[in-house]
């Protein structure tokens, strides 16, 4: 009966309405219209009650754990049994790309570059195939598994497309860097190797050494933004702006650090010194082991390992020993001044005979130079002065050791005095030595 009125209401709103829309309404009368949607829903049917709350983890059951899980394991069944064709040509696709590229790679190996070597008795081919074989065979894996998802990205949501496309660029990126790295390497070390060959370019292996660190340095800048701009699709001209910035505020707290990096690269032009170089400089005297973009590494006489940066060594004075061409040795003999004029004579002319056959020295450019040059307060000096024809240090040492060893076998034997601090004190009735005592008439 409800219904039956609820019915009767709403035939009555549609011809009323009809009506009043097809005829003018007399003056006083009121129309109510209904909409007949509203009343028929809400005849037919109850308030409709609010969505369940999901029910959290810790309240589920067992039975609604397995129901859960089973209904997404059929959901995945379901999604694999649509896209069975492509999933299959997926996996085909990226079997092939596989084989083909472990193919390819032996077939150059083991013929094309052994027969190359046999021909051209040359291994930088195979060094330069072994610097990009790698990085070019993941990145061929990687475009061979892209190009076997195509049919099965086109069933799935556009998004995936572009996220798989986003992992292309980012494979090839990486294996680009990967790439340039090892032929970083490999010429580094070409380079190095024909630095060592050539003489008289002692500082070609620091200005190597500095190139290889500023291009890997640049390399990894550029993929950095490759990555940014094009795959996480950051606005690089902001970030750049902000890098600006924040390097004008780090350069003004690194003043010291970019004084040292500046310092390297006036080191590597100037080729004050080169690696393995003895130098002083300042109160470091040591052997150079490494250049580095901050500093330079010394290993002093004693074995202490000294850090001086770049900026200090670019300013400051720096003496290389190890350039010299020979190793100047100025000695000294001191004679009693009992010794006489022949015996003097006698003295340079044995130190002529040690010194001029010795093999450590050149007799046409730089001779031992041997003269009675001094009267000091217990001696008679001869000054000699010789060059040694090396660079070794202990070799100048053993030379200088014959030498003293020789010397002192023939003075010896020659009756020749050494020279020492001392006092002598004359005795009155000497006879090697009379006194006289003068009156002060006669010093008058």
């Amino acid at each position: 009966m409800r219904r039956f009125l609820l019915l009767l209401v709403s035939l009555f709103a549609i011809f009323g309405t009809s009506f009043a829309a097809s005829e003018s309404l007399p003056d006083g009368k009121i129309v109510i219209v209904v909409k007949d949607f509203d009343i028929v829903r809400g005849a037919t049917s109850t308030p409709a009650a609010p969505p369940a709350a999901p029910k959290k983890f810790s309240l589920m059951s067992p039975r609604d754990w397995y129901e859960g899980v089973a209904d997404w394991c059929a959901r995945v069944g379901e999604w694999f049994q649509d896209r069975a064709g492509d999933l299959l040509v997926f996996v085909i696709g990226s079997a092939v790309t596989f084989g083909i590229i472990f193919l390819l790679s032996f077939v150059i190996r083991r013929f094309f570059l052994q027969k190359l070597e046999e021909v051209l008795h040359v291994s930088f081919q195979r060094r330069l195939y072994e610097a990009f074989h790698w990085p070019v065979a993941c990145f061929l894996c990687c475009l061979g598994v892209f190009i076997s998802a195509q049919p099965l990205l086109k069933s799935m949501p556009g998004i995936y497309s572009l996220i798989w496309l986003r992992l292309l660029l980012a494979s090839l990126a990486v294996s680009t860097v990967w790439g340039l790295f090892r032929l970083i390497g490999l010429l580094d070390h070409f380079f190095q190797r024909r630095a060592e060959r050539t003489p008289g370019r002692r500082m070609d292996s620091l200005l190597i050494d500095l190139i290889r660190k500023t291009v890997k340095v640049v390399v990894i800048l550029i993929a950095a933004l490759f990555i940014l701009q094009n795959i996480l699709s950051l606005n690089i001209t902001s970030l750049l702006a902000g890098a600006g910035v924040a390097g004008l505020a780090i350069a003004f707290a690194a003043q010291e650090t970019i004084a040292n990096v500046f310092g390297s690269i006036m080191i590597v032009l100037d080729r004050p010194f080169s690696i393995g170089d003895r130098v002083r400089i300042g109160d470091v005297d040591g052997t150079v082991e490494a250049v580095g973009l901050r500093s330079t590494q010394i290993r002093s006489l004693d074995g202490f390992l000294f850090c001086v940066p770049n900026r200090q060594v670019a300013d400051g004075t720096i003496e290389n020993i190890a350039m010299r061409p020979t190793i100047k040795c100025p000695f000294s003999i001191g004679l009693t001044y009992d010794t006489t004029p022949e015996k003097m004579e006698e003295a340079c002319r044995i130190l002529h005979e040690i010194l001029d056959g010795h093999p450590g020295f050149n007799m046409e450019t730089q001779p031992p130079i041997i003269y009675f040059t001094d009267y000091k307060d217990w001696s008679l000096n001869i000054s000699v002065i010789v060059w040694f024809q090396t660079l070794d240090y202990l070799q100048f040492l053993r030379w200088k050791h014959e030498i003293n060893l020789e010397i002192l076998r023939r003075f010896n034997a020659a009756g020749l005095n050494f020279a020492f601090p001392t006092s002598t004190t004359f005795v009155a009735g000497d006879r090697n030595y009379p006194l006289e005592l003068a009156s002060n008439e006669r010093r008058s």
